[in-house]
């Protein structure tokens, strides 16, 4: 299917948009992703701490700790939204005519892999699928509504992204103890079978192609999840009328949302530990590189390790990597093509430690026949490599 990758999250973070991944799929002005909390307890002496629910799309709130949004997360209700643009999505004219009957698939990731049932990271909302989309004929509306009054109908959760091995789970809803039992471990949603927004003609004909989806509530468990994790939602619209349970409906369209980052930004890491949480890498129309800066560089040399974890979670470390500059550049694919490594193509994560203080970006080059884009990203910080595998 078409995916069409945005790499231009610098613009975005101009602009205070928060998706990532796929064009397609907006948001609304001064939204960013934010930090929830990873305490692992509310006070000494308490073994099991309470995994408080976050949610994306409506109020943030510090009630309710750990678990929940970090002071400087809060912002006013509904600031944050995800709207598919129907228009770039695939095959429109036949995927999105009156009368077709679109699904739904959301299915957490942590650092760009997709969440497993004992990973730590769970949905915390159900029933969903009444009052949960409206469309509208430009963004500017999506943005601004009130309400929402279309259905996706009935919805099934599931404890893995594999439909071959998954069960059927029911989320925790509220605040509890940690850990989640396996019965409530819902990593993954979909419309069940023969359910789904059916497209009338009145939106056809008054062309409202920007569909505001509400997004599920959210929690973590901090016995897991503590070590500046990237939570995110990989949201599918579905062909529901293709046959098939929805766990193996075809995907029409689709887009990743950065949801937040574990920890509050007083608890991350210290500044010799940074990593780049989407690194694309052998793919004939992208280039990606690294640029990193030394500020405690004294004239002789540094060293590094460098880790680079592939979609699969197999991870490949360059370690002591010296430099005799200060700021120095890093192609991705020459670099792990010098190390003779054989990681799985697409994209991965990069994670830097050092024993100085570090900073740099990821710049991104993006061509196709005549056309070049580029972009550059800014590194998270984080505890320890070894804290994010």
């Amino acid at each position: 299917m078409k995916k069409w990758l945005v790499i231009a999250i610098a613009v975005m973070a101009v602009f205070g948009f928060s998706i990532a991944a796929y064009a397609g799929c907006h948001n609304c002005e001064k939204c960013l992703p934010g930090y929830v909390e990873c305490e692992l307890t509310s006070g000494q002496g308490v073994e099991d701490p309470q995994c408080g629910t976050f949610d994306y799309d409506s109020t943030r709130t510090t009630s309710g700790n750990p678990s929940e949004w970090c002071s400087d997360s809060i912002r006013s209700i509904d600031t944050c939204r995800v709207i598919f643009d129907i228009c770039q999505c695939e095959d429109v004219e036949e995927n999105f005519d009156s009368g077709q009957t679109i699904g739904i698939r959301m299915t957490l990731m942590i650092n760009g892999v997709f969440a497993e049932a004992d990973d730590g990271f769970y949905f915390a909302e159900t029933p969903w699928g009444t009052n949960v989309l409206e469309t509208f004929d430009s963004l500017d509306a999506a943005c601004t509504a009130d309400t929402q009054t279309k259905s996706f109908g009935t919805t099934t959760f599931y404890d893995d992204a594999d439909a071959a091995v998954a069960s059927v789970v029911t989320p925790r809803t509220g605040i509890g103890a940690c850990p989640v039992d396996a019965a409530n471990q819902a990593v993954m949603m979909c419309t069940d079978q023969g359910q789904g927004f059916t497209i009338t003609s009145d939106v056809e004909i008054n062309q409202e192609s920007k569909w505001w989806i509400d997004m599920l509530a959210m929690r973590i468990d901090p016995n897991i999840l503590h070590n500046s994790e990237l939570l995110s939602v990989k949201i599918e619209l579905l062909n529901a009328e293709s046959g098939g349970i929805c766990a193996t409906c075809e995907s029409i369209c689709e887009c990743i949302v950065d949801i937040a980052t574990v920890c509050c930004p007083e608890e991350e890491a210290e500044a010799n530990c940074i990593w780049f949480p989407y690194v694309m890498q052998q793919d004939e129309y992208w280039q990606t590189g690294l640029g990193l800066t030394a500020s405690s560089f004294d004239g002789t040399s540094w060293t590094a390790d460098i880790s680079f974890t592939d979609k699969t979670g197999a991870t490949f470390t360059d370690e002591d990597k010296t430099f005799t500059d200060g700021t120095v550049a890093i192609d991705v694919d020459a670099w792990i093509t010098a190390k003779g490594w054989e990681p799985a193509a697409g994209p991965g994560w990069i994670c830097i430690e050092s024993t100085e203080s570090i900073g740099g970006l990821e710049y991104i080059m993006f061509m196709l026949e005549d056309m070049l884009f580029g972009a550059a990203v800014n590194p998270e910080e984080c505890c320890s490599c070894a804290g994010l595998q």
